[in-house]
């Protein structure tokens, strides 16, 4: 695509290692990506790429903020899953926590296992005396966590997970479950179907076929940027004249994201910096905050 002088810009890309491999290509062939899905780091650090989403990293940062700031958490601990490059970053989220908090994490454990037993770690965090945990597992992660806290009788701690999540089966697999479990959301949430922010993003997807799911709001959000920007340009539309658009455009407020998106001219990019915490409700995800939780400035 990027030797395709045709393409003029990436719009939507889902991300476990693309930026991480092709994001130094990107900026020596001069080809700019809105993420719809930002995952690897360097979605998040790279000139070239500017993501539509919170991402795990500032996420962590948003989930440990509320902890604080709203479930009024004194000892404060986290269980990452390490993927290739991502320990740095996940360090720097809760390093950014601390900042903005002037509090310090009580228990950071970077060794749970993408698989296998996970007992000896919530043991832990009950020993351990933590009172809000941040854990970074996907689907499957969630629903043992849970039900392992559950098996072990474990009371007094709020498991606050990432938007991996927050999806339809993890309500159903934990409905049964009495332990406080919320998620952080990237966009406005996507079980609210009565949300005038999700109207028209209902829409698109209903006369397309598609499922509702957070992720094809991370798409579809992408694409309304690139729209917007290519709306914007005053002449023809090439590679140089959309690279030059989303370099000057100006920060866009959009109702599915909580903070402005700008792709801007900066070395590193994370416009998103805004989350809406779910709650587990009995098999249903409620929403915990109706506002934004904007994360302040560390500086």
């Amino acid at each position: 695509l990027i030797d395709n002088k045709e393409v003029v810009a990436l719009v939507g890309s889902g991300s476990l290692l693309d930026c991480a491999v092709n994001a130094t290509t990107y900026k020596r062939k001069g080809v700019l990506s809105v993420q719809g899905l930002g995952v690897d780091a360097a979605c998040f650090n790279a000139p070239s790429v500017a993501p539509v989403n919170v991402g795990p990293y500032t996420l962590s940062t948003a989930m440990a903020y509320y902890a604080t700031n709203q479930l009024k958490a004194e000892k404060v601990c986290g269980f990452f899953i390490i993927i290739g490059g991502t320990q740095e970053a996940y360090k720097g989220a809760i390093e950014t926590w601390e900042k903005i908090t002037g509090k310090k994490i009580h228990l950071l454990d970077m060794t749970l296992p993408f698989q296998g037993d996970l007992t000896p770690y919530v043991i832990k965090a009950r020993d351990a005396g933590c009172d809000a945990v941040i854990q970074n597992a996907v689907e499957p992660g969630v629903v043992q966590w849970v039900k392992t806290a559950d098996a072990q009788k474990i009371t007094g701690i709020n498991w606050l997970f990432l938007a991996p999540g927050y999806t339809q089966e993890v309500a159903k697999a934990l409905a049964d479950s009495t332990q406080p479990v919320y998620v952080g959301t990237e966009w406005e949430p996507f079980t609210e179907t009565g949300s005038a922010a999700n109207k028209d993003w209902i829409a698109t997807m209903t006369a397309a076929g598609k499922p509702l799911t957070a992720f094809s709001q991370g798409g579809y959000l992408a694409a309304t940027v690139m729209l917007d920007v290519l709306s914007g340009i005053d002449g023809e539309v090439t590679r140089e004249s959309v690279t030059e658009a989303l370099l000057k455009m100006q920060p866009k407020s959009y109702e599915l994201a909580g903070t402005p998106y700008v792709f801007g001219e900066g070395e590193r990019h994370a416009p998103m910096q805004a989350t809406k915490v779910m709650k587990l409700d009995k098999g249903t995800w409620t929403v915990e905050t109706p506002d934004w939780v904007v994360l302040p400035s560390a500086n």
